[in-house]
């Protein structure tokens, strides 16, 4: 429920920021940007479980913005 409203509250992000290609793109460019942080520690098996996790969290966020109008969710625009 709060992912809906989160999701649904900004018609502009649903609109412009988070169409489907650029939240497939969000696991990539996390990659890319921590992982010259943590050279040492970085393994390819760690890798692959951040782009799974963001694959998923993608995959959720599509759904629901696939799925869902801002009228199907009332949203509380006090908050």
């Amino acid at each position: 429920m709060i992912l809906r409203k989160s999701i649904m509250k900004n018609e502009r992000c649903k609109s412009i920021c988070l169409r489907n290609p650029s939240v497939e793109l969000i696991g990539p460019q996390f990659v890319y940007a921590v992982k010259p942080s943590l050279k040492e520690h970085w393994t390819d098996e760690i890798e692959e479980s951040w782009l799974q996790l963001f694959r998923y969290i993608s995959y959720i966020i599509s759904y629901m913005m696939e799925t869902y109008t801002s009228q199907d969710i009332p949203v509380d625009n006090k908050t």
